[in-house]
């Protein structure tokens, strides 16, 4: 297995990056958690000194806001499925008369 696995880090590996190590662990008897703490610990020191940590801290608050946002705004416009535009403007990109995107706008325009 630790074979197959270092095989499989090498494939994608560039020089000079953070390298994960393969830790051993047996989980009925316990065995090798104090070394994957060890490399746990290790990794969280390597990404906070790189700013890796605060990136992806940042990414993910993003994507959380991102989220909130467009739940918010669904709440606020409710299912645009029943809205009355919606059809003709369907039909308008079918026909090729117009774009989803700026079907998109009007259909938001009349909101």
């Amino acid at each position: 297995m630790v074979r197959d696995l270092r095989s499989v880090l090498n494939l994608g590996a560039k020089d000079g990056t953070w390298r994960p190590p393969i830790v051993k662990t047996v989980a009925q008897s316990g065995q090798g958690l104090d070394d994957l703490v060890e490399a746990i610990e290790k990794h969280r020191v390597h990404l906070d000194g790189s700013g890796q940590l605060t990136a992806r801290r940042e990414r993910r608050a993003r994507r959380e806001i991102e989220a909130i946002a467009v739940t918010s705004l669904r709440e606020r416009f409710g299912d645009l499925g029943g809205h009355a535009d919606l059809e003709t403007l369907a039909a308008e990109v079918v026909a090729g008369r117009t774009d989803p995107y700026a079907a998109a706008d009007r259909l938001l325009g009349a909101l």
